[in-house]
């Protein structure tokens, strides 16, 4: 199984790139049943439009609060090869293996099912939009590298998220949260080169006590990743959460040293060694300024 789906392609765009995702940006917000969340730019060319549906959150969240870093499970990319836009989306099934935690067949097919409708009701979008954008060319062909039972057996042994910071709540628990999710927000606004790119309270979600996931991305490393290989924007931003548990709050990272491991899958051994501090550089920056005001 590979992680992404590539929907379709543009290959004779109306204007520029730059052009085509200003018409997106002010667009995709109308796809009904969908909430156009974040708006990513990782390279010059490449781009990730986020949609958020809470019944898919709550779905994906029924029993491991870790499976919020499969969210939002949704997402569209938009990247320039050569002349031609291409558009892909991930591969729910394969992101809940690669990240959930105990999904059960009835989380899976729930999954599937909205993900068909949100697939069907962006290829409507396109074929609408033909006028603005270009003529859109159905591919609808699995891409990235393989995650095979060799691939997907060790990276079940490595491990996807570590606490690293807990303190007692003495008082709400939600304000508790909020709160230190807020001291983690400020620490990356006064990062250089760094930014915080989304925060979200997934607290309504039966499978969690309070639970609000943080996005944060740095051009710098998202780029190294990108010129690695395009078609891997859909596994970012870098991810971390604030929740209570028990009455202990924590924050918790997804660490990309299992994050970017499919990326590395993707790529020959030469640009795989020449890449290959990054996800632990990344991981440190990303744990130190968690810690900063804690």
């Amino acid at each position: 199984m590979k992680p992404f789906l590539r929907i379709g392609e543009i290959r004779q765009p109306k204007g520029e790139f730059s052009q085509v995702i200003e018409f997106l940006k002010g667009n995709l917000g109308s796809i009904q049943g969908y909430t156009l969340g974040g708006i990513h730019q990782w390279a010059p060319e490449a781009f990730s439009f986020e949609f958020h549906h809470n019944t898919l959150s709550k779905t994906v969240l029924e029993k491991r609060w870790e499976n919020v870093y499969a969210l939002p499970l949704l997402k569209l990319g938009i990247y320039l090869e050569g002349e031609t836009i291409c558009l892909n989306t991930r591969n729910p099934e394969v992101f809940l293996d690669l990240i959930g935690e105990d999904i059960s067949g009835s989380q899976r097919y729930k999954a599937d099912r909205i993900f068909r409708d949100f697939k069907d009701k962006v290829i409507d979008f396109f074929s609408n939009a033909s006028g603005d954008v270009g003529d859109m060319i159905l591919i609808h062909r699995s891409e990235g590298s393989d995650m095979d039972e060799r691939r997907m057996n060790f990276l079940g042994r490595l491990r996807k998220t570590r606490d690293i910071h807990t303190e007692r709540i003495t008082g709400d628990a939600h304000e508790a949260v909020t709160s230190l999710a807020k001291k983690v927000t400020d620490s990356f606004d006064e990062l250089e080169g760094w930014k915080i790119i989304d925060v979200r309270d997934y607290s309504f979600a039966s499978g969690v006590e309070n639970l609000i996931l943080i996005e944060f991305c740095t051009p710098q490393y998202a780029g190294q990743a990108m010129r690695m290989n395009r078609v891997y924007n859909l596994s970012l931003p870098c991810l971390g959460s604030v929740r209570s548990e028990n009455g202990t709050a924590r924050i918790n990272m997804f660490l990309p040293t299992y994050m970017f491991r499919p990326l590395f899958y993707s790529v020959d051994p030469e640009t795989r060694a020449a890449n290959a501090d990054f996800p632990e550089t990344v991981t440190r920056i990303i744990r130190e300024t968690c810690l900063k005001k804690v």
